[in-house]
């Protein structure tokens, strides 16, 4: 996993390394370089605004070990919810599911 990492940055800049491999491969142009880039995020959004904002608000009416243990802010928690069912969610709002992860580890729910 760390192998990436370890590789010259002008190597990982833009996946450079990655798009020469493909192109030695023999791959089309629009496969080395798609002429639309990957993005994520409306999807992220969509599923968070589904599925995270009613799951925190379980969390809140329920509890969690995490906020009990002092590592959740519940009113920080509220405000992601209430953003995420308003559909104006801000920049590190997604980064709740990590929280909902290790509460659902914990918890089984």
């Amino acid at each position: 996993m760390r192998f990436c990492e370890w590789l010259p940055l002008d190597w990982r800049r833009n996946k450079q390394l990655m798009r020469v491999r493909l192109a030695r491969a023999g791959m089309p142009a629009k496969v080395v370089r798609p002429p639309i880039a990957e993005n994520f995020q409306q999807v992220i959004t969509v599923a968070m605004r589904r599925h995270g904002a009613p799951r925190l608000r379980r969390i809140l009416a329920d509890g969690s070990p995490l906020i009990e243990a002092g590592l959740l802010d519940p009113e920080g928690l509220s405000g992601v919810a209430d953003r995420l069912e308003a559909g104006t969610p801000i920049a590190g709002d997604h980064e709740v599911v990590f929280p909902l992860l290790a509460d659902s580890a914990l918890t089984c729910r």
